[in-house]
């Protein structure tokens, strides 16, 4: 199908890749809570005009200036999209390029320190090289919608599942040669209900076209989602489009969904092992293709180990650094796909002296190192070896300079 810039859905030239690989060209893209519903509006209502229309109307400078935080403001572009996946040979299997991740993607406002995990908006992250995003959604009761939470907390009460999906394809729309790993889980203790119209409404969203359907939807469905089920495939096919990543079932469902609907990779939460540091997920049983995870975001210490912040980090840098370990191994496992969580949520310490949260270990606190600047110094120490690592679930990764650049074994350049 021709892209939405062929058709005028969106009117913009896109650069050749040489001028790409001279110039950071400015991205104007971001949005805000409240925006992309707008936009939403006008894409569907005025398709000629496109969306590089909406960017210069008067109305959408106002919303832009007015909108919260989670999906971002204007920004140039950073050094890290010229490195790696732009220039990435097309026929690289995306299983073993490293990829920049961030967990819970819309937990980065003004939240309490239990359920805070960022500090930079998704359009921000973007912008910095993140390419992998793990997100949590549940029914939003209020506002009849699919909305985000951490825990108990619903992080936006306004942003909705579609508003930060449109985001993402006009990011992709002006991104062509970039891919995203998009990861939902439903979020299973926020007191809303999980019933068969949830789940519903989540296969009406991430469900694959019939080919006799031409509908809106269904074009962006097939311009910004990779249609297979059960591979990742290479960077070439996957360009200027999104990967879901299913954490998610439909058990609610009064009967299953036929399998010419789903597309990506199912990693469904009735076969995550809850707080796995080696979990294994068979999402291709034809080609055996598997997910290696580390998820091991409770940490209990050993009754032996005196309980300290510096012990509660170790022991989470150790479970991390052992599976990026195995994901740099040659062997059966090679060209699997491996995903580490390097964040880990609150807990109090039984001792009742102190708390363990998000940001702790993150950056630590008191002198201690946090897992980002240990991994920072993990990961110098491999500079140039060639090693693939996967992908890697940050928090607040933007605290420690150059982590992101160590990580893509690209040099850091000074603004």
């Amino acid at each position: 199908m021709d892209s939405f810039v062929e058709k005028g859905l969106l009117n913009q030239q896109r650069p050749t890749l040489n001028r790409r690989k001279a110039l950071a060209s400015t991205l104007l893209s971001l949005f805000a809570v409240g925006t992309l519903p707008f936009l939403y509006q006008l894409y569907a209502k005025y398709p000629p005009s496109g969306i590089t229309a909406l960017t210069e109307s008067p109305r959408y400078k106002t919303k832009l200036q007015t909108m919260g935080p989670i999906k971002g403001s204007p920004d140039p572009w950073s050094v890290v999209q010229l490195a790696r996946a732009l220039f990435l040979d097309g026929q690289a299997l995306i299983e073993v390029v490293r990829l920049q991740a961030w967990t819970q993607a819309a937990a980065h406002s003004e939240q309490p320190k239990a359920f805070r995990c960022q500090q930079r908006s998704i359009f921000q992250m973007l912008n910095d090289g993140i390419r992998v995003f793990d997100m949590r959604y549940a029914y939003n009761p209020g506002n009849d919608t699919i909305g985000f939470y951490h825990s108990r907390a619903l992080l936006a009460p306004t942003t909705t599942l579609t508003d930060v999906l449109f985001g993402f394809y006009y990011w992709l729309e002006r991104h062509p040669t970039e891919t995203v790993l998009l990861s939902f889980n439903h979020e299973g203790n926020t007191g809303t209900v999980e019933d068969e119209k949830l789940q519903r409404m989540i296969l009406d969203t991430f469900s694959a076209p019939s080919d006799s359907d031409d509908s809106l939807a269904s074009q962006i469905k097939r311009r910004f989602w990779v249609q297979e089920r059960g591979a990742l495939g290479t960077l070439g096919e996957s360009r200027g489009k999104a990967i879901l990543l299913q954490r998610f079932s439909y058990s609610r469902l009064s009967s299953p969904p036929d399998p010419s609907q789903l597309i990506g990779l199912d990693l469904g939460a009735d076969r995550w092992t809850d707080n796995g540091d080696n979990i294994a997920l068979v999402y291709n049983k034809d080609t055996n293709a598997t997910a290696f995870i580390e998820d091991r975001y409770s940490i209990t210490l050993d009754p032996s180990t005196p309980s300290s912040v510096d012990a509660y980090i170790t022991s989470k840098f150790n479970y991390t650094t052992a599976h990026l370990e195995r994901a740099t191994q040659q062997g059966d496992s090679a060209d699997q796909l491996f995903i580490s969580f390097a964040s880990a949520a609150v807990l109090p310490d039984p001792s009742g002296q102190f708390t363990m949260f998000p940001v702790t270990y993150a950056l630590g606190e008191d002198g201690v190192r946090g897992m980002n600047e240990r991994l920072l110094e993990w990961f110098e120490a491999r500079r140039g070896q060639g090693s693939r690592f996967g992908a890697i679930m940050l928090d607040f990764y933007d605290a420690v300079p150059g982590l992101i650049e160590a990580f893509l074994d690209v040099e850091k350049q000074e603004s």
